[in-house]
């Protein structure tokens, strides 16, 4: 037997969705998916008479649902972190802040939080956990369930100390003086595609 079941492109959120059509798949955000999934589940015509459509239409739905989506972030750890700090960067490229971890996530830390959200840190983790450095993990933790319980502190530290690893091998190694750092390293990461900065970390 064959039900249709059918889409509403109008109730479609044109800016939404093209930013992400527009977006390599390898570059999708979790926030992306999300917004994927949302726009999605709008469309979805919920007027199907035919039990089988009917019930194509729930299974859709919960598939479709924000609630039980759990989307993994496409993007390496290092682009992750990569694009946080891009965005302080071009905040503080005026001022006088040294491009410094600690600067960088001084308000993450302050929160105990990048996200707001603990199920956004936990898709985080289980996204970038095979990216995370065994030695960082060791630092945070003294055993597994640590994670569970600081889920969000430790999505932070982790992400504060690859920015430290970022900064020593991007500007550190090249000797880039202080006042410099800031330019020198939006154009290597504008310059150097994600394996030639991975290699450089891992």
């Amino acid at each position: 037997m064959t039900s249709t079941i059918q889409f509403q492109s109008q109730h479609l959120n044109e800016k939404v969705v093209n930013n992400v059509l527009n977006k390599p798949f390898s570059e999708l955000t979790q926030d992306d998916l999300l917004d994927l999934n949302r726009e999605l589940e709008k469309t979805l015509v919920y007027q199907a008479s035919d039990p089988e459509a009917q019930k194509i239409q729930r299974l859709l739905s919960y598939n479709l649902n924000t609630q039980a989506f759990k989307p993994l972030d496409q993007r390496s750890f290092i682009e992750f972190v990569i694009d946080y700090m891009v965005d302080w960067i071009n905040e503080n490229i005026d001022t006088n802040t040294p491009l410094e971890a600690n600067y960088i996530f001084d308000a993450a830390m302050a929160d105990g939080t990048m996200t707001y959200n603990k199920i956004k840190s936990i898709n985080y983790i289980h996204a970038f956990w095979d990216d995370f450095m065994e030695e960082d993990i060791d630092i945070f933790i003294d055993q597994p369930s640590d994670i569970f319980r600081r889920t969000e502190s430790f999505l932070v530290y982790q992400s504060l100390y690859m920015c430290e690893r970022l900064i020593s091998a991007i500007c550190d190694d090249n000797d880039i003086q202080d006042e410099d750092k800031k330019d020198f390293f939006l154009n290597y990461v504008k310059n150097h595609d994600i394996f030639e900065i991975s290699d450089l970390i891992y």
